[in-house]
């Protein structure tokens, strides 16, 4: 049988509201338990698989030249290269 997504997020959202377990969600609203796990488990696949950059541009670090001569040192090598 083919549930409305109004019915599913009924249902999810009246589990997380009440602190119910699949199998009480289930038996509440006189489904099987398997539905309910699997729309749970659709939320969480779509929750995790949104897309990300390889580089997010917030997270880009430049380092001033005070920096690039210390790591410069570091690795032996002068800092007439920055």
């Amino acid at each position: 049988m083919s549930y409305s997504i109004d019915f599913r997020r009924k249902v999810i959202s009246t589990r997380k509201n009440e602190g119910l377990s699949i199998r009480e969600t289930a038996k509440q609203f006189r489904i099987g338990p398997a539905s309910v796990s699997r729309w749970i488990n659709q939320i969480e696949s779509k929750a995790s698989t949104t897309r990300q950059r390889k580089i997010d541009i917030a997270k880009r670090h430049y380092f001033d030249n005070s920096q690039l001569c210390f790591f410069a040192a570091y690795q032996g090598i002068g800092c007439n290269h920055f």
